[in-house]
């Protein structure tokens, strides 16, 4: 199982055929659209698209802890604080994929070759 951490507006990529141009040869890609961490709530909006262009929005919460996506399971480990800018929180969120070892996970802010 990986565990990744992702802020708002940051994706990860997923496929069975990643190459050095992920955007192009992903089978799911995964964004983080928002976080919420207040008195009454803490959950993460996620969109899940896959590579004909279709577009599942998944809540992921302390009830419903995963989702399924082709091979792969995405859990909601946790819900953080990663710093505090201009006075605000930036949010974030700790999240484990279970998959295939032939199914690979490309942060979209790597900096290396895949």
């Amino acid at each position: 199982m990986l565990s990744i951490v992702r802020k708002a507006d940051e994706a990860f990529y997923g496929g069975f055929d990643i190459t050095t141009d992920p955007e192009d040869t992903y089978d799911h890609v995964v964004t983080l659209v928002r976080v919420v961490d207040n008195l009454r709530e803490r959950y993460a909006i996620f969109e899940i698209e896959d590579a004909d262009g279709e577009v599942d929005r998944v809540r992921l919460d302390a009830d419903n802890t995963s989702v399924k996506f082709g091979p792969a399971e995405m859990h909601l480990v946790g819900v953080h604080v990663y710093g505090i800018s201009g006075g605000r929180d930036h949010l974030g969120v700790r999240i484990a994929i279970d998959a295939p070892q032939e199914y690979r996970i490309v942060r979209d802010d790597a900096k290396r070759k895949v």
